[in-house]
């Protein structure tokens, strides 16, 4: 029975840092482009690509 309060406590700190995470994220979007987050996808993919083609990292499994 002692481990109700604590769910909830943990369910509701979940929720308001979320909510806090989602509101930030909506407002930095806002403001900002995604011109370095495009990059980043860019750059993480030929890497990806890079390592599947020379046997660095198998990627099956």
């Amino acid at each position: 029975m002692a481990d109700v309060p604590l769910f909830g406590v943990g369910l509701l700190f979940s929720f308001i840092s979320a909510w806090l995470c989602i509101r930030w994220l909506l407002r930095y979007i806002a403001t900002h482009s995604f011109v370095g987050f495009a990059y980043y996808r860019i750059a993480f993919g030929l890497v990806v690509l890079a390592t599947a083609f020379t046997g660095t990292v198998r990627w099956a499994a």
